[in-house]
């Protein structure tokens, strides 16, 4: 969520030039997985996704992002 503000770039150059090794950068994308999903709100998230689409998205992205996407960067982390 950091690189998505105003102020992005300059904090992904600091991110990538200083910690961007494989363990960092899979730790900040399993937070914000996290972060998003489980405190946010998954179904939130999906309204809005749907929203900005204009039409409803298939129940199996619900799916992969709330299951698939966190299991499968836990498991990178090896």
């Amino acid at each position: 969520m950091l690189f998505n503000f105003g102020c992005g770039v300059y904090w992904f150059e600091i991110f990538n030039f200083y910690a961007a090794s494989g363990f960092a950068m899979l730790f900040l994308v399993f937070c914000e997985i996290c972060g998003v999903f489980y405190v946010y709100g998954g179904r939130k998230f999906v309204a809005q996704i749907e929203d900005m689409f204009g039409f409803k998205i298939l129940r199996a992205w619900w799916y992969l992002l709330r299951y698939a996407a966190p299991l499968l960067v836990a498991v990178s982390f090896n």
